[in-house]
């Protein structure tokens, strides 16, 4: 679906100031997004007018959020993004609450974004290591992990 924002908070950014100020995206103030849900790239675009990210976002947002950030070079966004995963995962009932397939899209997203995510890739690894032993026997959890790993 589209999703409007004004042309002045999407030049805030590197990514979409290039975008915006050469391409036909200059001249018709429109830009395709297909690589990011539409739920995600309106917290994209929330954060962008507020600064802040909905308190109430799972892991699996959190990581969608931050794969879209790290994307598009937004490194407020990511820096907050990469804060609030390491937050939950550091919880332990967050950790215990959290479903095999949101564990390991945080572990894939720590992995894909390189040297910022190193730190949440220790901490999620340490938190299933301590909290969650059993996934690693799990199908939901490693499955989404072969997915995502190199190859």
């Amino acid at each position: 679906g589209e999703v409007r924002a004004h042309v002045y908070v999407l030049k805030r950014y590197v990514y979409f100031r290039r975008l915006l100020g050469c391409w036909s995206e200059g001249e018709t103030k429109t830009v395709s997004v297909e690589d990011v849900d539409p739920a995600t790239f309106r917290q994209l675009l929330s954060f962008a007018y507020s600064g802040e990210i909905d308190r109430g976002l799972s892991m699996t947002a959190l990581a969608g959020l931050l794969r879209a950030a790290n994307k598009y070079l937004i490194s407020d966004l990511a820096v907050a993004a990469l804060r609030r995963l390491q937050r939950s995962v550091r919880d332990p009932v967050a950790v215990e609450q959290a479903s095999p397939g949101a564990l390991a899209v945080v572990l894939g997203t720590a992995e894909e974004v390189g040297t910022e995510g190193a730190a949440l890739l220790q901490d999620t690894s340490e938190a299933i290591l301590l909290h969650r032993p059993e996934l690693l026997e799990d199908d939901a959890f490693l499955t989404p992990l072969a997915r995502s790993g190199p190859g």
